[in-house]
């Protein structure tokens, strides 16, 4: 397994896992508690070295700090150590089970002579084994609930998890002590099990730190190189650990692990100096926001706590073999490190970890100089002031060092927060002092542009930002934009409203503290390196928002700084409006001088571009007056009738172009005005010229009307009775290598469905017979005790079922393009009759009934009562309401399905906008009008142009991912177009869709239908 696959196999697995270790250590200790509640122990703390040393006893134990046990009764303590159970088997023996005071006689070195003494046997109370091991317990419960936290929080970063890890192991080897520092006999009977958790633990627990710190906060350029190099640190302590103890340990067990430790506590320290290092590395080279604040909270926490363990136990085990203070006593200070962590890791109070460390240094410092002082004035005061008995005055020296502490308290406090500021602090900034002369110059500033630089590019390189910028109000798209472009506020943004709201300065990474919509509306600002975002507001109206960048330390801002700059925020405000107010008044002076001249030079310069891009332009453009003759050109149609552009003004347009298909188009176009009429033409159907043969020219016509009526509405209305045309537009665009593309791709399409859909069909018929046979010989022969064989016989036929519905899902595909393909190309066979539309709807309705009943979803049928005989092929029109019918069901999860018909009147005013793209002379009345209406998810406004395109799936904003071919709703168009009508959408998205069409109504008049007229499937 690579090292990209295990980490993202660990990254899978690693929560729940994590989860049940946690609980593990729970009940580990739990288990250990109720262990020493119910069994006889001599109740002494030992040490694990060369020797087993006394650590801890009570008052009324015959054993003494710092003997060394020898044997529990005839037993050595070196004997058997990691056989299970031996230990606890030797106790049951007459000679400890027997006695009626239970207890043993143990072979002590006390002073260098070695005596027996005898040990009473007792079981633990509850307060006494919490006096001695409640430390240990306290430590290692914090650690597991932290390590709790921070997966449950944080569980998805693999930082995270490390540092969860490493606490739980820590908190193991925290708990796994307890046995020890319990129990000598208990240490002993249960070494064979505390050893190995002991070592693995603490091994662990440090190498997990120096792993997470290679991530946390920052990913560091080792890792980067070197991927496995994670690897090499969890495994080189333990690897090299074991070899000494094997190698230099000598015969027994407790020399063995004294050789692994001497040489696992320096490595250990090791690891602990690089992860130290990795994180100051991080401190002076990061930049990025809020690292540098999340390290002081870790190295706050590691120093305090990893000091006294240092100094007090590691220390002094690793040069005499003994230990100066309690392995309880010494980890109290333990607790700070996955507090430290937490606090780090949720950036919690990330804005007052300055001044707590701070405060920190400052008292400290101060508290240690000033005990100093005192011991010092102590010793002069006892040795000046007159004896007592021949004694010194202890009682008048401490009343004169008191007095002495007292007065030189606040300027000692005084010169060493100066002292702090100075060493620790020399990157910070007086912001009071630099936002007051800010504000001193906002005052006398009126232009706006000056305004904004000083609040901008001056304000951020006094203050040592990144950036400064204020994001005024915009017209467009985004709401709020600053002046270079870089940051931008949506219209539809969340966060307007709650600045208005709220007035008060919003933190950026603070944003998990507000609401969630509040949260994401906050991400822009965080992507452009956006750390404090104010409301620019006056006389209740929000003039802007003023963000300012992070500090180019990297470090954050603090409270006292946040409300320094709230202020300058409020002076801002003031004098933007003012400098606005300013300008508006200097706008408006100038506007009224230049307004004419400005006006004027539009026209000219309006009139200049449009001759420039009617004489440039590609497509022919060509304009006629009312009796077709020609009053502009422009070259390119010059170019296509031969004819120079001078001389075709005043020409009638026909004989330039004698085309009786253009003819009527311009009819058409001048009988409709506002209306913009369509046709593709060949170049043969445009005149006789050998340049424009072949070629095959889009042509669109559109009446002209005065412009006091196109201002009114467009297109006009039917109503507007003579209607003035003052002339035609007709625009010729080339589009000979569109459509020769549109032909090579259609018979592209078409050949290869051919070629795949008699293999295909060879394969399906294959795989059903394979299955057949499977069926009756295959399976017939599996014992019914073979469960395995059963499995195996359910996935195959899964497997079957599988295959054969891709193959027709393929297969409806393939029948699909060559459908659509035929029809496009002309060679598809159109059977039209008259029919009852009635008929066509029920039919469709049927054919889907069982998927309607699986989703629970009716299909309402709403017709009008007598419905128009139409002359249709029937076969496609039924392909038309299954296609719109199975696409409202595909989308829709409730509600229902409603298909509605009815004739309507193509003359009156609640006429479908589109029959107006239809209108031409001699086009019929009356018109059928279907819609089949749901209400599932709905399109956004803006794909309704891709509905009806080949192959294109529309995703919505509402999760549901897009499904099929892409090619139902453009054979519905196709097949619509074909019997002169349109196919058109209307949709809301989360209300539903309406997908509608109308074809024409033949003059043979209407019939009634026998089938019902409406209905519930």
């Amino acid at each position: 397994m690579t090292v990209e696959r295990g980490q993202k196999y660990l990254h899978i697995r690693s929560i729940p896992l994590l989860l049940i270790l946690a609980v593990g250590v729970l009940l580990y200790q739990i288990w250990i508690f109720a262990v020493y509640q119910r069994a006889y122990n001599d109740r002494t703390g030992v040490f694990f070295g060369p020797q087993l040393v006394v650590e801890q006893v009570f008052l009324d134990s015959p054993l003494r700090t710092g003997d060394v046990i020898l044997k529990i009764g005839d037993l050595d303590v070196d004997d058997h150590l990691l056989r299970p159970f031996y230990w606890l088997r030797q106790f049951a023996e007459p000679q400890f089970a027997a006695q009626p005071n239970p207890g043993a006689e143990y072979t002590v070195l006390r002073d260098g002579t070695e005596q027996r003494i005898y040990v009473p046997w007792q079981d633990y109370q509850a307060l006494p084994l919490l006096w001695r091991g409640g430390a240990l317990w306290v430590i290692g419960g914090v650690m597991i609930i932290v390590a709790l936290i921070l997966i449950s929080g944080k569980g998805r970063d693999l930082a995270t998890r490390l540092i969860s890890l490493g606490f739980i192991f820590a908190g193991l080897n925290q708990i796994n002590n307890l046995i020890r520092a319990a129990s000598a006999n208990m240490a002993v009977a249960w070494a064979w099990f505390f050893i190995p958790i002991d070592a693995i633990s603490v091994w662990l627990a440090f190498s997990l730190l120096l792993h997470a710190l290679l991530l946390f906060p920052e990913k560091k350029a080792p890792l980067l190189r070197f991927p496995w190099l994670p690897w090499l640190i969890h495994l080189f302590t333990p690897v090299a650990s074991i070899a000494a103890g094997f190698l230099f340990g000598g015969d027994t067990l407790l020399d063995r692990r004294n050789a692994m430790f001497a040489v696992a506590n320096p490595l250990m320290m090791v690891e602990l100096a690089l992860a130290l290092a990795a994180l100051a590395h991080t401190y002076f080279t990061s930049h990025r926001s809020g690292v540098r604040n999340q390290i002081r909270w870790i190295l706050l926490g590691l120093i305090l706590a990893l000091i006294p363990w240092i100094l007090f136990y590691a220390v002094p085990s690793l040069l005499f073999n003994v230990t100066w203070l309690p392995l309880s006593l010494v980890n109290l200070p333990l607790l700070l490190v996955p507090i430290a962590f937490m606090v780090s890791i949720f950036r919690f109070g990330l804005m007052d970890v300055d001044r707590f460390m701070n405060r920190t240094l400052v008292y400290a410092l101060t508290g240690g100089a000033l005990v100093l002082l005192y011991f010092l004035v102590l010793l002069i005061a006892r040795d000046l002031l007159p004896q007592v008995n021949g004694q010194p005055n202890h009682f008048w020296a401490g009343i004169v060092a008191t007095i002495v502490l007292f007065v030189i308290f606040n300027p000692l406090r005084i010169r060493t927060q100066q002292f702090v500021n100075r060493f620790f602090y020399k990157e910070q900034r007086d912001f009071a002092l630099m936002l007051r002369d800010v504000g001193r110059q906002l005052s006398v500033t009126v232009m706006q542009d000056d305004v904004y630089n000083l609040l901008t590019h001056d304000v951020s390189q006094r203050l040592g930002l990144t950036s400064a910028r204020i994001l005024l109000p915009n017209d467009g798209r985004c709401a709020y934009v600053d002046r270079e472009n870089t940051m931008c506020i949506s219209s539809d943004s969340l966060l307007i409203p709650w600045l208005c709201d709220h007035r008060d300065p919003l933190v950026v990474h603070e944003r998990d503290r507000l609401p969630e919509e509040i949260a994401q509306a906050v991400e822009p600002l965080l992507a452009a390196e956006g750390e404090l975002c104010l409301a620019l507001m006056q006389r209740n109206t929000l003039l802007g928002v003023y963000v300012f960048g992070a500090k180019n330390s990297g470090d954050l801002f603090t409270r006292e700084e946040v409300n320094n700059l709230d202020l300058l925020g409020h002076q801002a405000a003031a004098a933007l409006y003012n400098a606005q107010l300013y300008e508006t008044l200097q706008d408006y002076n100038r506007s009224l001088e230049a307004r004419v001249a400005e006006r004027t030079s539009q026209l000219e310069a309006e009139r200049d571009r449009l001759n420039t891009i009617i004489q440039n332009i590609t497509d022919a453009l060509v304009v006629t007056d009312p009796a077709t003759k020609i009053v502009l050109a422009n070259p390119a149609f010059a170019d296509i009738v031969g004819i120079p552009v001078d001389q075709l003004l005043a020409v009638p347009l026909v004989t330039v172009l004698s085309s009786e298909v253009l003819a009527r188009l311009i009819e058409t176009a001048s009988a409709y005005p506002g209306q913009v009429q369509m046709q593709n033409m060949a170049g043969e159907a445009l005149g006789d010229r050998e340049e424009i043969e072949g070629m095959v020219f889009k042509v669109s016509a559109c009446g002209l009307v005065e412009r006091g009526l196109t201002d009114q509405v467009v297109p006009l209305p039917d109503d507007v009775p003579d209607v003035s045309v003052s002339g035609v537009i007709i625009v010729l665009q080339d589009i000979t290598h569109e459509q020769a593309v549109d032909r090579m791709k259609t018979d592209f399409i078409s050949m290869v469905s051919h070629e795949l859909r008699t293999p295909l069909t060879s394969v399906i018929g294959f795989v059903r017979l394979i299955q057949k046979m499977f069926e009756q010989e295959l399976v017939p022969r599996i014992n019914e005790s073979d469960r395995r064989g059963y499995w195996a016989v359910e996935r195959i036929t899964e497997n079957f079922k599988i295959i054969i519905g891709e193959g027709e899902r393929l297969t409806r595909l393939i029948n699909d393009v060559l459908d659509i393909a035929k029809m496009e190309s002309g060679k598809s066979e159109w059977s039209r009759n008259e029919v009852s539309f009635q008929e066509i709807i029920d039919t469709a309705v049927s054919g889907m009934q069982t998927l309607s009943l699986q989703k629970n979803l009716p299909i309402q049928v709403k017709v009008q009562d007598r419905l128009p005989v139409v002359t249709v092929d029937r076969d496609r029109m039924v392909q038309v309401m299954t296609n719109l019918l199975g696409n409202a069901l595909k989308f829709t999860s409730e509600g229902e399905i409603v298909v509605r018909a009815r004739s309507i009147d193509g003359q009156t005013p609640h006429t479908p906008a589109v029959l107006r793209s239809l209108k031409t002379p001699g086009a019929p009345d009356m018109w059928l009008w279907v819609s089949v209406e749901d209400t599932g998810v709905g399109i956004p406004p803006e794909k309704f142009s891709q509905v009806f395109e080949k192959f294109k799936q529309i995703s919505n904003t509402l999760g549901y991912a897009a499904r099929g071919t892409g090619l139902g709703l453009p054979i519905c168009r196709e097949i619509v177009e074909r019997h002169g009508g349109r196919i058109w959408v209307e949709s809301t998205v989360g209300v539903g869709s309406t997908f509608s069409f109308v074809i024409p109504v033949e003059e043979q008049g209407a019939i009634t239908s026998n089938l019902s007229p409406s209905g519930t499937v």
